[in-house]
Formats: structure tokens, C-alpha cells, sequence
């Protein structure tokens, strides 16, 4: 939702202010809000929760919404379908990456936790495997897996959104001195 409606006043933010601004300020936004994510943990609220994903979205729809006008306004019109193209390829393939690497850091961090004796195997493959690998153990040790396993998770995921962080703030700055003196075309 926030990145429907920062998508659709992106380009007149831009106009306004900067292509610098909003492309930094958004990517800066996004960074921000998974380095909030690394503060999660088992009791952390659903409403803060979706506070920092809101803001992500907000964020990535200034950034990227911006960032494609500024692709498709640097050619001449009759390139903008080959521009357009390499431009959404370009953030289909970030896209997936991001989520392989992090996903990865995610489950590389999960399979590691420590589990009693007796513990089937897949309850390290998956939360969901240890949910259903926690059915068929005696209840103090199934209690115990589980524990240990919802907070490899969630370590998982702030480790995650750190690297995550990192990358989004290294990129806000690189965006800052980067796009120095853009504007976008047909100004309103």
C-alpha cells in the first residue's frame, strides 16, 4: 500500500525537491527500516511490525518509481521501450538476488540452532518442519526444539536485515553523490 501511494507522488516529489533526494531519502528509508528489524524478536508487535514494512514500501516507491523515470527520460523516445527493458530486467534480477542472498543468511543462521537429542532432521530445514517435527517428540523436548528454533529464526532474520541495512545505506549514499544534479524531463 505505502508503495502504491509513494509511487503514484514520486514523480511530482522529484520535480519538486530532487531526483537526488527522493531516490537517497528512499533507499535511505528502506535501509532504515530493516536496521529497526534487526530489533525483532518472539514478542515483538504485529502493529511495529508492519509500521517498518510500510515504511519499506514507502520507500521503495519513491526510490524506484523515480529511478525509472530518470532511465527512461535519459534516452532518446525512440530507445525507451530497449531502456525500459534493460531497466526492469536490471530490477527483476536485483530482486530475486536480494532474496537468495538474504533468504540464505536467513536459513544458513536457522540450521543452526541447537536442538535436544532425539530431534528429527527436518525440524532444521524449516520453522514449519520443526512446527511439524515438534508433533512427534515427548512434550518437555518438543517444547524445548521449538524455543530454540523460533529464536534461530528470528536471529535469522535480524542478521538478515543487517546485511540488508548495510547494503540499502551504502546504496542511499552512493545514490546521493551519484545523481547530483539530475532532474527528471517534462517538468509539470
Amino acid at each position: 500500500m505505502g508503495a502504491v501511494v509513494a509511487g503514484l507522488i514520486a514523480g511530482r516529489a522529484a520535480r519538486r525537491f530532487s531526483v537526488r533526494a527522493i531516490v537517497a531519502g528512499g533507499l535511505a528509508a528502506v535501509g532504515l527500516s530493516l536496521a529497526a528489524l534487526t530489533t525483532l524478536n518472539q514478542s515483538t508487535a504485529y502493529l511495529i511490525l508492519g509500521a517498518a514494512l510500510l515504511v519499506v514500501g514507502i520507500g521503495a516507491g519513491f526510490s524506484f518509481t523515480v529511478t525509472a523515470d530518470v532511465i527512461l527520460s535519459s534516452v532518446p523516445k525512440e530507445q525507451a521501450g530497449a531502456a525500459s527493458a534493460v531497466s526492469e530486467t536490471a530490477y527483476e534480477l536485483g530482486a530475486a538476488l536480494g532474496i537468495a542472498v538474504l533468504g540464505s543468511i536467513v536459513t544458513g543462521v536457522y540450521r543452526g540452532f541447537a536442538a535436544p537429542p532425539g530431534t528429527p532432521s527436518g525440524a532444521h530445514e524449516s520453522l514449519g518442519g520443526a512446527v511439524e517435527a515438534a508433533a512427534t517428540m515427548p512434550a518437555h523436548a518438543s517444547q524445548e526444539m521449538l524455543a530454540s528454533a523460533r529464536n534461530a529464526f528470528v536471529s535469522g532474520l535480524s542478521v538478515a536485515s543487517a546485511v540488508g541495512a548495510t547494503v540499502l545505506l551504502a546504496t542511499a549514499v552512493a545514490a546521493w553523490f551519484m545523481l547530483k544534479g539530475q532532474n527528471l524531463e517534462n517538468a509539470a
